[in-house]
């Protein structure tokens, strides 16, 4: 996993050729959000989306609960570089087809930690927010 920090801007990896993204399968937000990337991620890059909890995550990423997946959204890029929370959310809008420019301002020091935050948030609402916004979690 990274480490970043405040002060520093993220490293944006410029060769993702597969993204894994494992989201909670309960949310209705977090279900969303992988629909959304799924339908906007550049060609050149293989999207794997599983559950945090499922047995083929588990398989795949046996390591995955050391990054707390319950607590923050978790990619794996490439099957070895791992992100969380901002980080995450900043390499998956980074890889879709027409974000790539928000990623890279999203990634300097000085919106970084205001990501950070609201990736924290957003993590810990999430079943607030899917409920509020009536997201189905299929």
């Amino acid at each position: 996993m990274m480490n970043q920090t405040k002060n520093q801007r993220m490293t944006l990896n410029k060769d993702i050729k597969k993204l894994e993204l494992f989201y909670d399968g309960d949310c209705g937000l977090c279900a969303g959000f992988k629909q959304w990337l799924s339908k906007r991620i550049r060609a050149d890059v293989e999207l794997i989306c599983e559950p945090y909890f499922s047995i083929k995550a588990q398989q795949i990423f046996p390591e995955i609960n050391r990054y707390k997946p319950s607590e923050n959204l978790v990619i794996r890029i490439n099957g070895q570089q791992v992100y969380c929370a901002e980080q995450a959310w900043v390499t998956c809008l980074y890889v879709s087809k027409n974000y790539r420019w928000l990623a890279r301002i999203m990634s300097c020091r000085y919106f970084l930690p205001h990501v950070r935050n609201l990736a924290l948030w957003m993590a810990s609402n999430r079943y607030t927010i899917s409920k509020t916004l009536k997201l189905n979690k299929k």
